[in-house]
């Protein structure tokens, strides 16, 4: 879906034809999801919050207002963003980052996959993000954003409220950290 269909979709919805919301979640509740879930503990809790995300998406929507340089997206990472903290802070931060590690097959999945591709491809992720639990915290989310979630800088900026540059930084800061942990073991 284009972003001026989407923009076309909320439009719609914001009309009245608040059945439509379902096909926001449709496009972009996996994305989230695979978000969320680099971030905590387990599926449960990324569900939880992405159930959240949505949530007070729906009734923010109402105040939504497209911005030319912004994508829908963004102001849903947003939110995301903003329900993660919230959820750090009320779990003293101890779930930072720890996602299953028999979770991420089912975060990355690849039906196409013979099974010792799959086997190797879980091996090597499981060390990614293990080794993305250990980067501080604003480092995670950049690499995280950059990487996992394949956003551009500038909707990065967007969401984190950190400056395009900055984030160059702490990506290329923390691709520097990620190679000296996973070459340390």
């Amino acid at each position: 879906m284009t972003e001026k269909e989407i923009q076309t979709l909320i439009s719609r919805i914001q009309a009245g034809e608040t059945e439509l919301f379902g096909r926001i979640f449709e496009q972009f509740s996996d994305k989230l999801f695979r978000h969320v879930a680099f971030r905590v503990k387990d599926r449960e809790t990324a569900k939880d919050i992405v159930s959240e995300v949505f949530l007070g998406a729906w009734q923010s929507l109402p105040r939504y207002r497209h911005q030319e340089k912004a994508k829908f997206s963004t102001w849903l990472f947003s939110i995301a963003r903003r329900i993660l903290a919230d959820y750090y802070r009320k779990h003293q931060r101890t779930d930072r980052g720890k996602v299953a590690l028999e979770d991420i097959a089912e975060i990355l999945p690849d039906e196409r996959a013979l099974p010792e591709e799959t086997a190797s491809i879980q091996l090597a992720s499981e060390r990614v993000i293990s080794a993305i639990q250990l980067l501080p915290l604003n480092m995670a989310e950049a690499v995280t954003l950059h990487y996992i979630d394949e956003m551009e800088y500038v909707e990065m900026a967007a969401i984190t409220g950190k400056t395009e540059g900055n984030l160059r930084v702490l990506v290329h800061r923390g691709l520097q950290q990620l190679k000296k942990i996973l070459n340390h073991d």
